[in-house]
């Protein structure tokens, strides 16, 4: 089963930069546990999206599909941690601070976990 995308939001994360976090919404099955949801989640043609072309909700994702950067056939539900709310926000904190210290707004400073 996949998830249906139901819409998303641009998060800006300071203003004079370049630097935005994309909140992507999909309407969830709640029966499901944590890991098939995450499979459910990364197989979705919502999650298929380079972020770097436009994006259409309603295309057939084109094989070999994309997430960001990385190819999404090597992205697996087991390679992900939990994480709670506010750990992911001083994470996500943390990674802005450091991109805000970058001297070139073409930068692309990795989000270090753990």
């Amino acid at each position: 089963m996949t998830l249906r995308l139901v819409g998303s939001d641009i998060v800006h994360m300071d203003e004079g930069t370049f630097m935005w976090v994309q909140l992507t919404h999909f309407a969830v099955e709640t029966a499901q546990d944590d890991r098939s949801l995450l499979a459910s989640l990364i197989a979705s043609a919502g999650y298929a999206h380079d972020y770097a072309s436009p994006f259409d909700a309603d295309a057939v994702a084109a094989e070999p599909a994309i997430h960001g950067r990385w190819w999404r056939s090597s992205i697996h539900a087991d390679s992900f941690q939990p994480w709670t709310a506010a750990d992911a926000e001083s994470l996500l904190r943390a990674w802005n601070d450091v991109c805000k210290t970058s001297t070139h707004s073409s930068d692309q400073v990795p989000l270090q976990v753990g």
